[in-house]
């Protein structure tokens, strides 16, 4: 993933809502956000049994012969 340039920064308007439609937005935007960092939670735990499985499987010491796959 790239790198955002201070220029580009410096060129950048940011709209910034009034404050009184600032918890209707909350509300709208929460529900995304919760799941953003569920996904991420679920990523690393992903990539955590992908790194403590991998080598086991890799090396024979876990065997997967005898799993039929659906």
């Amino acid at each position: 993933m790239g790198h955002i340039k201070r220029s580009a920064l410096q060129e950048s308007e940011v709209l910034i809502p009034p404050a009184g439609k600032m918890p209707e937005l909350t509300a709208q935007m929460q529900p995304t956000m919760d799941e953003m960092v569920g996904l991420k939670v679920q990523a690393r735990k992903l990539r955590e049994l992908r790194d403590t499985l991998l080598p086991k499987l890799m090396s024979g010491e876990i065997d997967v012969s005898s799993v039929s796959a659906k």
